[in-house]
């Protein structure tokens, strides 16, 4: 009924993971771990209901599945922690987490325990397992390894000063308060579907980008304006699709454009095509009525542009 490690515990471990380290029966048994204990290993306490629990401020790794479905209260406050595995505490009683600067790494569906989670975190910039928007943000986890996604209405705009690239799937239809996106560093890719199905309005990209990937923004019908300030090497199939109400295309130093890029951005009335433009795949910019102004500058290299494009 009581289990209490001490001063002398420093790794909790499980020699099987797929087990259950602990079994507490409802409302029954008490656990606390220590201020020594630096590291729980995967499903240790899964499935446990203890009256009482009280984690140790010194824990800097957290299993996979360790406390997964376990009711061990609605708060956990892990100031050390750097690493939380895989389904840690999903479906779990906890609604709370905050944590410190030493985190590196959030497993996917880790913080999965709620529909609404509140998650505290000191820095803005983190490593690309960290989605750091700002200090007391409502955040809601989604099944992407890497990222956390914003469910708060008091975030209206985000900013990147630090990250290489952005998952798939990783803010899918989350940003409905969001109306500005900016890029301030150097990206390589934006997986599939990032963005899409956002209210976002506005996004710039202030440094070079790799590759805008398959319908990384599609259905933003909210965006209006779209600026790239540098390089870009590609803006995938699908990459802006259905945004209806995009107005304003800077391509920066563009180089491809591929199929269905701009499909049904209905509300563009002029483009201009950079110099460094190679190739516009096939109905890229599918037939538009009120496309009336299109400029193509002068280039050094073969222009290429496929069927279904610029018609009507």
């Amino acid at each position: 009924h009581y289990l209490y490690m001490g001063r002398n515990v420093s790794i909790v471990h499980n020699e099987q993971p797929t087990c259950w380290g602990f079994f507490i029966d409802e409302d029954e048994g008490e656990i606390i771990i220590g201020d020594s204990v630096s590291r729980i290993s995967s499903g240790l306490f899964s499935w446990i209901n203890p009256k009482r629990f009280q984690m140790g401020k010194s824990v800097s790794y957290i299993g996979e599945e360790s406390f997964r479905s376990s009711q061990i209260g609605e708060m956990i406050d892990l100031p050390n922690i750097s690493y939380i595995g895989k389904d840690a505490f999903l479906s779990s009683s906890i609604q709370k987490y905050t944590f410190g600067n030493n985190l590196q790494y959030i497993g996917e569906n880790a913080l999965c325990s709620a529909d609404t989670i509140h998650i505290d975190i000191p820095s803005i910039d983190r490593w690309l397992s960290l989605f750091n928007i700002r200090n007391n943000v409502d955040l809601k986890h989604y099944s992407s390894p890497y990222f956390l996604l914003i469910n708060g209405e008091n975030v209206e705009s985000l900013t990147f000063d630090n990250i290489e690239e952005i998952p798939a799937f990783a803010l899918n239809g989350c940003c409905n308060n969001i109306t500005r996106v900016d890029f301030k560093c150097k990206i390589n890719n934006i997986w599939r579907s990032a963005f899409a199905n956002s209210d976002i309005e506005m996004i710039r990209f202030e440094q070079p980008v790799g590759k805008i990937g398959y319908e990384a923004f599609a259905g933003c019908r909210q965006l209006k304006e779209v600026v790239i300030c540098d390089s870009i090497a590609s803006i995938g199939e699908g990459s802006f699709k259905g945004c209806s109400s995009l107005s304003t295309l800077k391509l920066g130093n563009c180089k491809i454009i591929e199929q269905q890029a701009f499909e049904d951005c209905n509300n563009l009335t002029s483009l201009e095509l950079p110099p460094t433009l190679e190739n516009i795949d096939h109905g890229a910019f599918p037939p538009s009525n009120n496309l009336i102004n299109l400029r193509i500058n002068d280039s050094p290299n073969k222009l290429e542009i496929a069927t279904q494009n610029f018609s009507n």
